[in-house]
């Protein structure tokens, strides 16, 4: 918002309402003072003064309330200052004094982002590229709400007609690369994020997506290279230093990597995670006698149970805390941890969280931070106790009076960012589920009646699907029907989880390249956090037949009769 910007913005103003009467000398004078406050506005807001700088943009509206230029980059200055829904009526307000204001409607579009409305962002800014078919920055903000909407195809026009009237904005190269690796197309998206850094050798997104890309090379090394220059050019990016951390977990230098993941409640998709607990985060420190800790899970069902072996741990300290759970995990935990009052999640929080007897809280990756310092240290240890009667009766009523090994199996991951590489077609794993002697049962969290019917019209295998069950209900009943099984073939995935917190035989299909999961580790067959879990990666990218092909092998092996 600098003087050129106001100036060709107050020209495409004047334009868009003509046929004004001539103006009288107080209705000039007061144009003038409010010129004068605009131009204060934008001084006091590039000296960092926002509240003065929005108070100077209201009394010049005030001054002369019918300028859209006004009313427009007050809405522009709430928006930037994380007030996308107070900085709508303004954008409106401008548009309706001046309806071929283009940058109206295009910082109209990009408040309707921040408010989460992306259909309604992409409207607004094509109805800005419509009044100025040369405007860069409308066309990029276009494809950045297209990308919101996961629209990557449609995204890439708009990009490159961003880039082709202005190459030398680095943002508009980030998001042609982010849009193209989405696509699965790495070389250009490698050759659009090295444009943007030529531009812009400090823009963190696109350091930490050049990092994302080696690693799905299985690049360890580059990789680390990225996620730790990112760390170190903006110190606190809750993102760059998940990313580090994760990859340190991943290289098993745990000590080092536990720090980097106390950024993590910057991110926007984990600050729902943090909870509205005071108390002192504990580091190892004794509890002084009377006093209880506060121990609260957070992130996926993955992660919680890949920590739920600290747990034990804890109690041999002699310290017995109050548990904040997932709601799904509260009849599981409090099986498994007889004496440990555990309560759900919910907002909000139980009131018993916040009585005088809780002295210090902790997360389980706080936890961990003590207790972990280096895969050595992972215990192994299985706490999670199942409801016997129930894994009995699904046990009976899945092998139908048949002496035959139960197997589950799950494919798929639905995790919106990275979950398409995590995920198998179903009929890609014929090998094992083709070989007999073997009742396989749909591990899978949804309904995946689609895949059940294209293996059933494909190899002729019927996958028992069990409608009682519904992991994303009712996990206490997954972990029994998990339970049920002798042994578990999966991707990662929820599946995989349960299947190794409850000591089951497992083998893990991984997608080739280094998983961005901290717990599985960048090569080897073994995981310290599930010591019963076997993983078995690709050495292809896509294909799912070889280690399928292994996991065939493993089940021969266990039951020579099924060779």
């Amino acid at each position: 918002m600098n003087r050129k910007q106001r100036r060709a913005q107050e020209k495409m103003a004047a334009k868009a309402v003509p046929g004004q009467p001539a103006m009288d000398p107080a209705r000039r004078a007061a144009l003038l003072e409010a010129n004068r406050l605009n131009d204060q506005a934008l001084d006091l807001h590039r000296a960092g003064k926002v509240a003065a700088a929005l108070a100077a943009l209201q009394q010049a509206i005030a001054t002369f309330p019918d300028n859209p230029l006004y009313h427009n980059n007050l809405g522009e200055l709430l928006r930037m200052s994380g007030d996308a829904a107070a900085a709508l009526p303004h954008f409106d307000r401008a548009i309706a004094l001046a309806p071929k204001y283009a940058a109206a409607h295009n910082n109209r579009g990009n408040a309707l982002r921040d408010l989460k409305r992306p259909a309604e962002a992409i409207a607004a800014c094509q109805m800005a590229v419509e009044l100025q078919p040369d405007y860069a920055e409308a066309h990029n903000n276009t494809a950045a709400a297209m990308m919101d909407m996961r629209a990557f195809t449609s995204a890439l026009e708009p990009l490159r007609r961003a880039i082709a009237l202005n190459p030398n904005i680095a943002i508009f190269h980030q998001n042609l690369g982010l849009t193209l690796s989405s696509l699965g197309d790495m070389a250009e998206a490698e050759m659009a994020f090295a444009a943007a850094i030529r531009l812009d050798p400090g823009m963190i997104e696109t350091q930490i997506a050049m990092g994302d890309l080696a690693r799905g090379r299985g690049e360890f090394d580059e990789m680390l290279r990225w996620y730790g220059q990112a760390c170190r050019l903006k110190p606190g990016h809750g993102e760059a230093h998940l990313r580090y951390g994760a990859a340190l977990m991943i290289k098993g230098d745990y000590s080092a990597a536990w720090p980097h993941f106390g950024a993590r409640w910057t991110v926007e998709t984990m600050a729902t995670d943090k909870r509205p607990f005071t108390l002192p985060f504990w580091q190892g420190e004794a509890i002084p006698p009377g006093g209880r800790m506060l121990l609260f899970t957070e992130q996926g069902v993955g992660e919680i149970l890949a920590l739920t072996s600290l747990v034990p741990e804890l109690l041999a300290r002699g310290i017995t805390p109050v548990m904040e759970v997932e709601p799904r995990l509260v009849p599981l935990f409090r099986r498994s941890f007889a004496g440990i009052e555990v309560l759900a999640r919910e907002t909000p929080a139980n009131p018993r969280l916040f009585e005088a007897d809780l002295v210090v809280q902790a997360s389980l990756f706080d936890l961990a931070a003590v207790f972990r310092h280096r895969p050595e240290d992972c215990t192994g240890a299985l706490p999670l106790r199942v409801d016997e009667a129930r894994t009995a009766a699904l046990r009976a009523r899945y092998r139908q009076g048949q002496d035959m090994p139960l197997v589950g199996v799950a494919w798929y991951s639905g995790n919106r960012e990275i979950g398409a590489p995590k995920s198998a077609s179903l009929t890609a794993l014929s090998p094992f589920l083709t070989l007999p002697g073997f009742r396989f049962v749909d591990l899978q969290y949804g309904n995946r009646a689609e895949d059940r019917a294209a293996l059933k019209a494909a190899h002729g295998v019927d996958l028992l699907y069990d409608t009682e069950i519904d992991q994303m209900q009712d996990l206490d009943g997954f972990a029994a029907q998990v339970a049920a099984m002798d042994m578990v073939i999966t991707t990662s995935n929820t599946t995989a989880h349960m299947a190794g917190a409850l000591g089951k035989p497992t083998w893990v299909m991984l997608h080739k390249g280094i998983s961005p999961h901290w717990y599985w580790g960048r090569d080897g067959e073994t995981t310290p956090w599930y010591p019963t879990l076997h993983l078995l990666r690709q050495s292809v990218d896509g294909d799912w037949f070889t280690p399928a092909l292994q996991a065939a092998g493993e089940l021969r092996r266990l039951v020579p009769a099924a060779a």
